[in-house]
């Protein structure tokens, strides 16, 4: 009887240690490290606000647009998750925002 008892000790030590030993692996797994997409916004020069000056934060909205089939101006910009429209814009010339886009029409 004592030899089945020691028997039975080792194997439900040997059980306890199994499962205690599947917990320390299981939290040891690395886990997947997802790398976010860096959203932008896209805005589309409209030329209501201010015609013709195109680093007027004012003619731009949200959103792509139909760039019109007269004249040189500027289509769609793209401006990064870390910064503004106004940012993007500021203190360029209309030949510098023509430059930083694309899709800009140019006659």
């Amino acid at each position: 009887m004592k030899t089945l008892k020691s028997k039975l000790s080792v194997v439900v030590v040997a059980i306890i240690g199994i499962i205690a030993m599947s917990f320390t692996v299981a939290n040891n797994v690395p886990t997947e490290v997802k790398s976010e997409v860096k959203a932008s916004t896209t805005y589309h020069y409209t030329d209501t606000e201010n015609p013709g000056v195109f680093n007027d934060p004012a003619n731009w909205e949200e959103g792509s647009g139909s760039c019109g089939s007269i004249g040189t101006k500027p289509c769609d910009i793209e401006v990064p998750e870390n910064t503004d429209l106004e940012t993007m814009l500021e203190g360029k010339s209309n030949s510098e925002v023509l430059a930083i886009n694309p899709s800009s029409r140019r006659n």
